[in-house]
């Protein structure tokens, strides 16, 4: 029996069903013949040894981001005639550019493991110059890499790169670029657009603190433009002006410079061909975009929670805003800040900006402490003869440089193991299901392991509105949501693969202390034992003196509950 390596989601080029199938981690849309044999598939994984060599792995991606930052600063100003610094240019393209650093170093090691570990004949791959890797914004990028048809083409791309001996079928790809179905988004009114647009128009120059896409609800949000005395403003959020790819444009880059390092070698080759539209070929259409927004010339501040990610119109207004040396203040929006290992490399916790964290303070970094601006302006009462609420973890959405559906995978099986396991009680089960569960990964996740279960599936209704009906919350991994409910004191369980594996040391004793809670828990059974045994009577658990006192315990200059916003005022005024 033959061996194969496949760079292509399609089989029909197999000589038999009996070849073996070498793959790089999972093809989740094989378009297979019926006959495929699936033991003849071999799954080629890359995991990390250990923590060291995460850590490592970061570290090592994070020196290749600042060089490359550096070159593509000279070049983009070159292109655009522009002298924008390293500072204005990270604004707009850092995320991105780490995202893609962090993908092809996890595909480049499959590659280079493939090549150097097994043996086979033959390599079926997409045609490398048939398929460009460019996506229009760094929301298009996150879908790209959970993309087979992507994720092949940049397999692809770097065999050809290693110049690898063994015989090559080449095909070509149904699609020349990867093309995201956009969900339709509820539009803001043209009338009432305009509206805003006016007055933002007639206070252009007035010197204001921005508030910008931040966690809070609307009105909540506006409250707080009032105590900083300003009158609330408003920015409709406005579609990207996308152009298309231009190969001429991409050939005036000059990226190359050979070094004895082969992956930095292969990102300086494939950049030009990668970079995204919105930094390219649209620029000067997204810079006329963010002009007529109208935002303040010279603010005293800008407040963002979400702007500097994945609205390019806005983060061309932050790269301008870097150049007059303007403060810009990130608010934390999410869990895993501070936490994990690779948290310290979120371009959102390093200069140019300041952060305002949900509790923790280190000025010396820019880092003050507000509070959990999600649980702001909430007061919930759960139900205490109500569900149990499972909340899945979403799937493709954090973008890491080794394998991460090994994880995605374990964390589901728990899910699963526990449905069953709490049989009689099936009809006090909740399952809080993500879109990604059927959108990514061609609906691997929903359909392997959710459809099935026999309990209520929910994808629409809010999480807060879920709490208030149930009596117990499980988590199957380390959730934003979970630090909502701490925060909101609401009871909760947690149990995901390899505990601690993601944590800063200076973290690990801080969760160990909810084990000792019985709120995280290291062992499937005990779980299931925990859940059992106060599922009638949660509060004697939840509200015992020992487990209200490791949850303040934890919370403390971390996690922190305010119902006032005078410290984050007081940050921004």
């Amino acid at each position: 029996m033959g061996s194969i390596l496949t760079l292509t989601n399609n089989l029909n080029h197999l000589k038999s069903t009996k070849e073996k199938i070498i793959v790089l981690d999972k093809i989740y849309d094989f378009k297979k013949d019926e006959d495929l044999n699936y033991k003849n598939i071999q799954v080629i994984q890359n995991k990390y040894r250990d923590k060291k060599e995460l850590i490592d792995t970061y570290e090592y991606c994070n020196n290749i981001y600042i060089k490359l930052l550096k070159d593509l600063t000279i070049e983009l100003n070159r292109i655009h005639g522009l002298k924008k610094n390293t500072e204005s240019w990270e604004v707009i393209i850092g995320k991105w550019l780490l995202e893609f650093i962090y993908i092809c170093h996890k595909n480049f090691l499959l590659c280079q493991k493939a090549l150097k570990e097994n043996q086979f004949e033959n390599i079926i791959m997409i045609e490398p110059n048939s398929y460009s890797l460019h996506v229009g914004d760094t929301e298009d990028f996150l879908w790209a890499t959970n993309d087979s048809s992507w994720n092949l083409c940049l397999n692809s791309k770097i065999v050809e790169f290693l110049k690898s001996d063994k015989n090559k079928i080449y095909i070509k790809p149904n699609q020349k670029s990867f093309i995201r179905k956009k969900n339709k988004t509820k539009r803001v009114n043209y009338f009432i657009k305009s509206i805003f647009k006016f007055i933002n128009k007639l206070f252009k120059f007035k010197k204001i603190v921005l508030i910008y896409s931040s966690s809070f609800k609307f009105l909540e949000e506006k409250k707080i433009e009032l105590s900083l005395g300003q009158l609330p403003r408003f920015w409709p959020r406005e579609s990207l002006k996308i152009n298309f790819f231009d190969k001429n444009l991409r050939k005036e880059l000059s990226l190359k410079k050979k070094t004895d390092d082969k992956f930095l070698n292969f990102l300086r080759f494939s950049l030009p061909d990668a970079i995204p539209l919105y930094i390219l070929e649209s620029f000067e259409d997204i810079n006329k975009q963010m002009k007529k927004m109208n935002f303040p010339i010279n603010p005293s501040k800008v407040f963002t929670c979400y702007g500097y990610a994945y609205d390019e119109i806005f983060k061309y207004y932050l790269s301008d805003i870097v150049e007059k040396k303007i403060p810009i203040f990130i608010g934390q929006h999410g869990n895993n800040y501070f936490t994990t290992i690779y948290s310290k490399h979120h371009r959102e916790l390093n200069h140019p900006y300041k952060f305002i964290s949900w509790g923790v303070s280190n000025e010396k970094k820019n880092i003050f402490a507000g509070f959990n601006f999600n649980t702001y302006g909430k007061v919930i009462d759960n139900n205490p003869q109500g569900k149990l609420l499972i909340v899945t973890q979403a799937v493709g959405v954090s973008i890491s440089p080794f394998e991460r559906n090994l994880k995605y995978e374990k964390n589901a099986e728990t899910v699963c193991n526990l449905i069953n396991s709490l049989n009689e009680k099936k009809e006090f089960i909740e399952l809080k299901l993500h879109f990604t569960h059927k959108q990514m990964f061609d609906g691997f996740y929903f359909n392997r392991y959710y459809k099935n279960l026999n309990v209520k599936k929910n994808f629409h209704d809010s999480f807060f509105k879920l709490l208030k009906k149930s009596r117990l919350v499980f988590f199957n991994y380390d959730s934003t949501g979970f630090l909502e409910n701490l925060s909101l004191n609401i009871p909760s369980v947690c149990l995901w693969h390899d505990t601690y594996s993601h944590l800063n040391e200076d973290y690990v004793k801080k969760y160990k202390k909810l084990v000792e809670a019985k709120i995280l828990f290291e062992d499937f059974d005990q779980l299931l034992d925990h859940i059992n045994k106060y599922w009638d009577n949660i509060d004697q658990w939840w509200l015992s003196t020992r487990t209200q006192k490791i949850i303040k315990e934890f919370n403390n200059k971390f996690n922190i509950n305010n119902q006032n916003n005078k410290n984050l005022t007081n940050i921004l005024k």
